[in-house]
């Protein structure tokens, strides 16, 4: 029995994860990636200290579609400087890592 939730061909689903590869809308990312509803993004950030203002543009260039943004850190637990956190919370983005 297939249990995938019914949604419109446009949305965004991953998949699956394993391998250092997300699979979402059916397709492979063996790279870092931003998800949005409708659209996946290669993003260029190898490591989580990459993650800055600079790497989030793309985030905040669509804040209005964006409410949480969850940010996987790794096989660690990783923290987000507080200043990161609050840039986004002025768009109106919640970060949780």
């Amino acid at each position: 029995m297939d249990i995938t939730p019914a949604l419109a061909p446009s949305r965004q689903l991953i998949q699956k994860y394993g391998g250092a590869v997300f699979t979402i809308g059916g397709k492979p990312y063996a790279s870092s990636v931003i998800v949005f509803p409708e659209l996946t993004l290669h993003w260029p950030v190898a490591s989580f200290e990459e993650v800055n203002e600079a790497a989030l543009e793309p985030v905040v260039f669509r804040a209005q579609e964006v409410e949480i943004l969850l940010l996987g850190c790794g096989k660690t637990q990783a923290f987000v400087p507080p200043s990161l956190s609050q840039s986004l919370k002025r768009h109106g983005i919640i970060l949780d890592s």
